[in-house]
């Protein structure tokens, strides 16, 4: 939620309406703040030339038995 541009506020507006908890802005402050670092190093890293990228695509349909009925991917 941090990274996406939410404050610390709205990061705990958002705990407390989803999840019924009360935490802090304080301690998210604290938590976004400790990864802050692994996440600028991960952000400068050097990239590769070339990304695999594997598709999956599949027809469910459904197809019936003499006692059932069960879906099965084309």
């Amino acid at each position: 939620m941090y990274a996406r541009g939410l404050t610390t506020h709205d990061i705990q507006a958002q705990l407390q309406e989803l999840y019924g908890v009360d935490i802090s802005a304080t301690l998210i402050s604290n938590v976004t703040d400790a990864d802050l670092d692994e996440v600028k190093a991960w952000q400068s890293r050097p990239l590769d030339r070339v990304y695999p990228i594997i598709y999956f695509d599949a027809l469910v349909v459904k197809k019936q038995t003499c006692v059932s009925v069960r879906q099965s991917c084309l």
